[in-house]
């Protein structure tokens, strides 16, 4: 099956996404524990906006993804990966929405390495192979 775009433009982007996303990751531990140390962490408009923020990047990476690939399978495992099986237990019920969060963050940065791994599946547009 052919990508749209060429295999080099492809692991471009999805690289770029996975950069993204790991990014997120970083902010939102960083964000989170500096929020909790200093007694500003507040549940409700916090959780909201790391939910957000992943949601914006699920959203603008799918979009790119389907510039990529021919059929939504990829998309598709990206918006839906396998759920980890252990998402570990919360401290207290302020960090449950935030331990959800990460981990969904997790198992979607986790399956996309399998995207990015099976990109040798397709071939580059117009090629003979």
């Amino acid at each position: 099956m052919e990508l749209l775009i060429p295999k080099k433009n492809a692991t471009e982007i999805l690289l770029e996404i996975k950069e993204e996303g790991f990014e997120i990751n970083s902010w939102l531990i960083e964000d989170f524990r500096s929020k909790v140390k200093s007694g500003l962490y507040k549940p409700t408009v916090d959780d909201r906006l790391y939910e957000l923020k992943i949601r914006n990047w699920i959203q603008n990476s799918c979009r790119k993804m389907t510039g990529v690939f021919p059929t939504p399978v990829e998309v598709d495992m990206f918006l839906y990966p396998p759920s980890s099986t252990f998402p570990g237990i919360p401290v207290n019920e302020i960090e449950e929405k935030w331990n959800q969060l990460r981990w969904l963050l997790g198992d979607i940065l986790s399956n996309f390495e399998n995207i990015i791994k099976n990109l040798d599946r397709y071939t580059d547009p117009n090629s003979d192979s």
